[in-house]
């Protein structure tokens, strides 16, 4: 009994790592920019090319102004 007890709670908490977040990599939009930016949300978000984000670097000289 402590076996399948053992089992169904690592099943449970597997389901329950694996379903919240996701990460997706866009590409930064900043000025000749290459960066690579890794998103982590939530699972219910679509990611895509459309969003636009800024490396940190971009982000502070855009925040610096």
């Amino acid at each position: 009994m402590k076996k399948l007890f053992f089992f169904v709670l690592i099943a449970i908490l597997l389901l329950c790592v694996g379903c919240g977040t996701h990460t997706a990599t866009l590409h930064c939009d900043g000025e000749n920019c290459q960066n690579v930016v890794e998103v982590t949300v939530d699972e219910e978000i679509t990611l895509d090319e459309n969003w636009v984000v800024f490396c940190q670097d971009c982000a502070d000289n855009i925040l610096k102004d």
